[in-house]
């Protein structure tokens, strides 16, 4: 039994292409895979045709390896030099197996990056992560004087098994795994055979070969070993040494599904969940799931939860996910550890409980598993479960930001950029967010297109910016769709259209992001790009303003003041125009002051209208400044002040205010708390007479009589 569990361990290594890379331990990994920004299709390099005639893309492959292959539909590559290979593919590959001797393949699926297939004539960059071995596994290091002639071929096959893992006292040694391996397949022991085919196909202390693999792999189908026909099954899944056919596969896997592998059956139900030689079908999906999982695969146990926790096949169950995902954690399964944990920090299907989470995520983190290091990095950066501590954050981020993974590299470019736990560093938080936004990421792809607007760590580039908020915003980031409207309403980095720019505010404002929902409602009001419609514009503010945004709570209470788009009704003026006044709103608190002031929605009373005006003058609301000056002058809610009443009038009029202008113009001309002075007095009623202010323009009239 041991030694089935064993092998079956090592045989999970095979489906590398259908794990997450979270989930295994992967030597190759990638950094980032985008489209390019400044493309370059009419130069030669992209030119190429494929055997159809059909343009093809090119891919860019910054990879520092002396010998590499790239398998799917690739019809030309080329080393450019030491570290770089042009890999050409046909127009819709969405696929792109790197093979490195002496590493697991890595399969890049491009949908996992924003990209829905190569399109001709387009380059893309894809940087792949080759990191130094640190084992004897490829040097052909042989030490091992055990005596095989005193082992059985069990005993031979689980030595190999030692020195493939780096067990019991062995360091991991790829080449003696091999010789152990060939000992037992040469008794003729089955499980050598598999052992040797997997080998094979990754290049694991032999050279890499499919037609060996294959040889192996016929070896044990031909003693009817399950293991073997799941092999073959995955060689078919992959393409690897015959043409890829998911019908071939899910052949081998049935019958070797047929005896009880539940490596097979967990295998049969991602077909069916990715549509791959079958029609998909979630449910179909689950049942095969099930089968494996209640025979204690691991993998399978974690597919099940995600199918509960999503809604996959089965009725969305956060309780029934918890269950699968707490199986297979208990067996160490990385991934699984990791969703557990997330579901005790959210309370879906258990009560919510920080520590229990952050329990979890460590067993996941132990193992490597990046995403979980990036999740205790966010309980530290939030104190949840542990007391708040942003340079501890910063550590965890960085181990998951170093793999790759894109969350934690957005995270750490946020905490250089506000100084959060490290010294504030805008170029490396542009850093940062640019890993991550090449690797589709689109709160960095939004961040960075900020950092570009603003020349925060790079170079200010309007261009640039727009670009990154596009690609972030057509992934559906409202702050992105938001920041696009207002380049295009503003020109900044793209031609200006009015009418994309609402198109792009009523996506975000669509997504109930308010800040878009109050430039909408400003867009119906004053007919930009849309046309002009007071009720639309009152029902935009009404959504940002329910969701507590002052300056629509502020918008929203002048539509009920004025009767625009809504039937007059001072009390909800009132009541908008407090809300907003209390979140600060400099208008919002003139308003209410006026409202008191004049008893409109509220019972007047002068003391209050002071109160709330001197709470809008100290933002420096020039209309505000005014009506203070009219209250002291004519003492309404505080002393008489003749001289404080010009004073207030005078500061509302050097801010171009045309009323507190032609009210200073009055001083001057009476001497109302300063010397009389007509001549000082035409200066400020020519000023505001310039504005067009009417009574401005009778005085001076008056005074040349």
């Amino acid at each position: 039994m041991k030694q089935l569990q064993r092998i079956r361990l090592l045989l999970g290594i095979f489906l590398i292409a259908l794990l997450p890379t979270s989930m295994m331990a992967q030597d190759l990994s990638v950094r980032s895979f985008s489209q390019t920004i400044d493309q370059t299709a009419n130069l030669a390099e992209n030119l190429h045709k494929d055997n159809n005639g059909v343009y093809g893309g090119l891919v860019k492959v910054r990879l520092a390896a002396p010998d590499a292959e790239f398998e799917g539909w690739v019809f030309e590559k080329r080393k450019h030099n030491a570290s770089e290979y042009w890999v050409f593919m046909a127009k819709g590959s969405n696929k792109l197996t790197v093979v490195v001797p002496g590493f697991l393949p890595l399969d890049v699926e491009f949908r996992g990056y924003g990209i829905n297939g190569v399109q001709s004539k387009t380059t893309y960059l894809l940087t792949v992560v080759m990191p130094q071995f640190n084992v004897a596994n490829q040097q052909g290091v042989v030490n091992d004087k055990t005596d095989a002639s005193t082992l059985t071929p069990n005993q031979m096959n689980e030595l190999g098994l030692d020195y493939y893992e780096g067990h019991n006292g062995k360091v991991k040694n790829y080449p003696e795994a091999v010789k152990w391996f060939k000992m037992a397949a040469d008794k003729e022991f089955v499980g050598a055979y598999t052992n040797l085919g997997r080998m094979y196909v990754y290049g694991l202390g032999v050279d890499r070969s499919y037609d060996e693999a294959l040889k192996w792999f016929r070896k044990a189908i031909d003693k009817n070993d399950a293991d073997g026909q799941n092999g073959m099954g995955n060689m078919y899944k992959n393409g690897y040494g015959v043409r890829q056919d998911y019908g071939e596969a899910l052949k081998w896997y049935r019958l070797a599904a047929e005896q009880g592998n539940v490596k097979a059956i967990n295998n049969i139900g991602l077909l069916y969940s990715r549509g791959e030689g079958v029609r998909q079908d979630e449910g179909e999906a689950v049942k095969w799931y099930l089968k494996a999982a209640e025979k204690g695969h691991a993998r399978a146990q974690f597919n099940v939860g995600n199918c509960y926790a999503n809604g996959r096949g089965v009725a969305k169950d956060y309780e029934k996910a918890v269950e699968w995902y707490q199986k297979a954690a208990d067996q160490g399964y990385a991934d699984a550890q990791n969703n557990l944990g997330y579901a005790y920090s959210r309370g879906n299907g258990v009560k919510q409980d920080y520590q229990k989470a952050l329990e979890w995520y460590r067993k996941a983190a132990n193992q490597g598993d990046a995403m979980a290091q990036n999740n205790i990095g966010w309980s530290y950066a939030e104190g949840h479960g542990v007391p708040q501590d942003y340079q501890i954050a910063v550590e965890w981020y960085r181990k998951a930001a170093e793999q790759g993974n894109v969350r934690a590299q957005c995270n750490l470019g946020w905490c250089y950029e506000t100084g959060n736990g490290v010294e504030k560093d805008d170029q490396q938080a542009a850093e940062w967010y640019l890993k991550a936004a090449e690797q589709g990421n689109a709160t960095a792809q939004c961040n960075l297109g900020l950092a570009y607007e603003n020349g925060r760590g790079v170079e200010k580039d309007l261009q640039q910016a727009a670009e990154w908020y596009r690609k972030a915003a057509e992934q559906g980031n409202a702050t992105a769709q938001c920041n696009l409207g207002l380049a295009y309403e503003n020109g900044r980095g793209v031609e200006k259209d009015l009418q994309q720019a609402a198109e792009w505010y009523r996506k975000a404002a669509e997504q109930g992001f308010a800040r878009a929902q109050f430039i909408l409602g400003n867009c119906y009001g004053s007919g930009t790009g849309v046309k002009k419609d007071y009720s639309q514009s009152a029902e935009w503010y009404r959504k940002a303003a329910e969701q507590g945004y002052a300056d629509a709570q502020c918008n929203l209470g002048w539509c009920y003041e004025t009767g625009n788009g809504v039937t007059k009704d001072y009390l909800q003026a009132a009541e908008w125009y407090r809300k907003s006044a209390e979140q600060g709103n400099a208008v919002a608190q003139r308003n209410l002051g006026i409202a008191y002031n004049n008893g409109r929605g509220v019972e007047q009373d002068y003391q209050k209208a002071v109160e709330w005006f001197r709470k809008a003058v100290e933002k420096g609301d020039a209309t505000a400044q005014c009506n203070l000056g009219y209250a002291y002058e004519n003492g309404n809610g505080v002393s008489q002040d003749k001289q404080q009443a010009a004073e207030w009038y005078r500061k509302a009029a050097e801010q171009g205010y045309a009323r507190g202008q032609f009210n200073l113009g009055i001083c001057h001309e009476k001497g109302i708390g300063v010397s009389k002075d007509i001549d000082e007095a035409v200066v400020w009623y020519r000023k505001a007479a310039a504005q067009g202010y009417e009574n401005a323009k009778k005085r001076l009239k008056d005074l040349d009589r």
